[in-house]
């Protein structure tokens, strides 16, 4: 689902993407857990959405990326913001 909402020129093209790629791995893995993604590299995996997010701001500070629940079935999410 996610590939299909998602266009190519998309802020986030090269997260979505890789996060794909890697998908049926994170689940075998890590399913249930949250990843989280920056350009072509998976930077971690986590437990919970809060630690995930802590580190990409610690990580990266804010700037767009990509943290995504590991799961079978896709949830469409929107939402940004601004520290």
């Amino acid at each position: 689902i996610m590939g299909r909402l998602m266009r190519k020129d998309s802020i986030l093209a090269a997260e979505i993407q890789t996060y794909n790629q890697q998908k049926q791995e994170l689940l075998e893995q890590h399913r249930g857990a949250y990843v989280l993604v920056k350009g072509f590299r998976i930077v971690g995996v986590f437990e919970d959405e809060h630690s995930a997010l802590i580190k990409g701001v610690e990580l990266f500070g804010n700037v767009p990326f990509f943290v995504k629940r590991i799961q079978e079935a896709e949830e469409d999410l929107y939402f940004t913001f601004n520290f």
